[in-house]
C-alpha cells in the first residue's frame, strides 16, 4: 500500500476536476477521496476532504424543506437549490441527504414573497398639506412617490415600520395645487408594491 504523495494526489484532484467538467460527479468524489489519502500536508489534506465531500454532495444529495422534497433540483460546487411548495411563514427544518443515507439538517425561514396588495387609497388634502391613506393585505412599509406630474420627482420619508394601514401625511405643498402621487408598499421579503397614479389638489 502507498504512502503519502502528493505528486499522485495532485494528479488525482486534476483528474477530478476534469471529471466533475463532463459531468461525472461520482467519479470526481473518487478521485477527491483517493487524493486526500494521498496528501501529506494536514491543510492542504483538509481542503481535498471538503471538496471531496462537496463532489459527494453532488453526486446525487437529495433535500426536504418542512418534511416537502424539493422539486427542480439545481446542484452547484457549495449549494444545493430547488423549488419548494407552499408553505406558511415561519421556521422550517431543512435535510439535506447524501446517497449512502448520511444526512444533516439545519433550519430555515420562510417569508411571505407576494407582491402587497394596495387598496383603499384615500387623501384628505389642507391648504399646505395632504394625508394619504392605504391599506395591504400583509404589513408592508410606507412611501410616497408625490409631484405635480405623474414624473412625480419628490418622495415622503420611508415609514419602514410594517403595517397593514398605512397614514402618510405630506407637507410645504402650495395652495391650490394639483398633486399626482403613488403609493409604495414593501414587505419583509423585500418585495415592492407600487399603486397606479392618483390626484389631489391642495385647498
Amino acid at each position: 500500500m502507498s504512502g503519502p504523495d502528493e505528486d499522485i494526489a495532485a494528479d488525482l484532484e486534476r483528474s477530478a476536476a476534469r471529471a466533475e467538467a463532463r459531468g461525472g460527479l461520482a467519479a470526481a468524489a473518487a478521485f477527491l477521496d483517493r487524493a486526500v489519502g494521498l496528501t501529506p500536508d494536514p491543510a492542504r489534506r483538509t481542503e481535498r476532504a471538503l471538496a471531496a465531500a462537496q463532489a459527494s454532495f453532488q453526486a446525487g444529495a437529495s433535500a426536504t424543506v418542512g418534511g416537502v422534497a424539493l422539486t427542480g433540483v439545481t446542484i452547484t460546487s457549495t449549494t444545493i437549490s430547488g423549488t419548494t411548495g407552499a408553505h406558511s411563514a415561519g421556521v422550517v427544518s431543512v435535510v439535506v441527504t447524501n446517497p449512502d443515507t448520511q444526512s444533516a439538517s439545519c433550519t430555515c425561514t420562510y417569508s411571505y414573497m407576494a407582491v402587497p396588495v394596495i387598496s383603499n387609497v384615500r387623501t384628505s388634502p389642507n391648504p399646505t398639506t395632504a394625508t394619504v391613506t392605504w391599506t395591504t393585505d400583509v404589513p408592508a412599509d410606507s412611501q410616497i412617490q408625490y409631484g405635480t406630474t405623474a414624473a412625480y420627482g419628490k418622495a415622503s420619508a420611508l415609514n419602514s415600520t410594517l403595517v397593514t394601514s398605512h397614514s402618510v401625511k405630506l407637507s410645504g405643498l402650495p395652495r391650490l395645487t394639483i398633486y399626482h402621487y403613488q403609493v409604495c408598499s414593501r414587505n419583509a421579503a423585500g418585495t415592492l408594491a407600487v399603486s397606479g397614479d392618483y390626484i389631489f389638489t391642495t385647498k
